[in-house]
């Protein structure tokens, strides 16, 4: 009656919610908080009800729609990406569906490239799941948006590992590696990782021209 007839969905949702603390269960509770929650308007006060249910009744499948439908009222970056993580973290461990998973850590990079924590967890999904295709194409689309040096310099040093051991990529290590190493990188490491990368290839012009007595004396 307050949901349709008095066009009253706040009402309607405290009514819904008293019916839930003593009936956890109620079917046509649950779908009506459903059906509300569609609309922004009252999304969160729906959402508040219908998270803690579906999460101790373990209905995972719905609880990830429902933490889908409050990362669109979400306008934060910081947020977003807190949202995305807990998002992932439903589909490893409760729905047990790691390439879902691999997507919302994903998405939860494109909030904030600079956490390498989510990098580790696309790393460890894709080494799972053999996602390293992917894995690369989501490195090369952050690093195009980043304008840090530090943050830009650790994302292509991961490319070009990627790439190199991962994908057998050659030409495409030494790429990220290059761009890396332009950017200001100061390891040692990156340099002998392109020299050697180089030689393999047999590219000894660019091997000269990137050779710098600097870079050895580090």
């Amino acid at each position: 009656l307050q949901e349709k007839e008095l066009s009253d969905p706040g009402a309607a949702i405290e009514s819904y919610r008293d019916v839930l603390s003593q009936h956890p269960t109620n079917a046509v509770a649950i779908e009506a908080l459903e059906r509300i929650a569609q609309e922004e308007t009252y999304r969160g006060m729906a959402i508040e009800v219908l998270e803690p249910l579906h999460r101790d009744a373990e209905r995972w499948d719905r609880l990830a729609a429902v933490l889908e439908l409050k990362l669109a009222i979400l306008s934060e970056p910081a947020q977003r990406q807190d949202e995305l993580i807990a998002i992932a973290e439903l589909h490893e461990g409760g729905r047990s569906n790691l390439v879902d998973a691999f997507d919302a850590y994903d998405r939860a990079l494109a909030e904030d490239a600079s956490n390498m924590a989510v990098v580790d967890h696309l790393e460890r999904l894709a080494r799972s799941e053999r996602l390293f295709d992917r894995l690369a194409e989501s490195l090369s689309r952050r690093v195009e948006n980043v304008y840090e040096p530090g943050v830009e310099i650790e994302l292509l040093s991961r490319l070009g590992h990627i790439r190199e051991v991962e994908l057998h990529d050659a030409q495409g290590a030494i790429a990220a590696l290059q761009r890396a190493l332009d950017a200001g990188a100061d390891d040692p490491s990156l340099l002998l990782s392109v020299d050697r990368l180089y030689e393999r290839e047999g590219m000894w012009s660019s091997k000269r021209t990137s050779t710098s007595p600097t870079w050895w004396t580090c």
